[in-house]
């Protein structure tokens, strides 16, 4: 799934077990999103296949998202 499309769901309510999104500005132009990292590792069911810690799957997922947005903004 793309940025834009997770984006997307996040705004109509999908994934509600493991995020939120809401518009954080009167004009609702801009929006903010929150991710649960242990309900998302849960849902995934990342932590138990691979059988990492958390905090190694929270730093992994911290680096991707800062090279998205690296990329997003070049």
């Amino acid at each position: 799934m793309s940025p834009i499309g997770l984006r997307k769901a996040l705004r109509h309510g999908k994934f509600n077990y493991f995020c939120e999104a809401w518009k954080s500005d009167e004009d609702g132009d801009r929006w903010t999103y929150y991710i649960n990292p242990n309900r998302f590792l849960e849902y995934a069911g990342i932590a138990k296949a691979r059988g990492v810690d958390l905090p190694e799957i929270q730093d992994y997922l911290q680096r991707k998202l800062h090279e998205t947005s690296n990329n997003s903004q070049s």
